[in-house]
């Protein structure tokens, strides 16, 4: 099931991403479609296609956790920067003091932490494009590409290489 869960999220437009990632997790995006002045989500996704599954199956444990313990989860921004996929936000982990008066919320609030770092340190051996495994990165003009050689190569080489 996953793998064409993956496949289909491959095959997706930025736009069908959006809308697909925005109804699936509504309280994770509700910054979204905020003004930029507001919030940096208003951005969108700011990954390639490669990265897609990575955020789906991160926003998928992060969901059923929320759900779990009370918290509300909010990503502020999604972007790739130094050549992995950046997650950054905030997370409000609010308990329900009759019946889940013996959580640890630090424990919850460092377990999310990890799921997001977890998510983050995949993209690292990932294409960005194919979302193929990879072992080497590719550094032209001190950009780093998160591309496979296949895809780097299908690409073409920048203008200003």
């Amino acid at each position: 099931m996953k793998n064409v869960q993956n496949s289909k999220l491959l095959n997706f437009t930025p736009k069908q991403f959006d809308i697909y990632m925005c109804t699936k997790y509504p309280d994770l995006f509700v910054e979204r479609n905020y003004s930029v002045m507001a919030s940096c989500m208003s951005h969108g996704f700011d990954i390639d296609k490669g990265w897609y599954p990575v955020l789906d199956e991160l926003c998928e444990k992060i969901q059923e956790v929320c759900n779990v313990i009370g918290s509300k989860f909010v990503f502020k921004q999604i972007k790739e920067k130094y050549g992995l996929a950046r997650f950054y936000f905030t997370n409000y982990v609010e308990i329900n003091d009759v019946i889940y008066d013996n959580i640890d919320v630090d424990f919850w609030n460092h377990y999310i932490d990890s799921l997001v770092l977890e998510a983050e340190n995949k993209t690292n051996h990932l294409c960005s494009c194919c979302g193929k495994r990879y072992r080497k990165t590719i550094i032209v003009n001190h950009w780093i590409y998160t591309l496979c050689r296949k895809c780097y190569n299908e690409k073409g080489r920048r203008k200003d290489e």
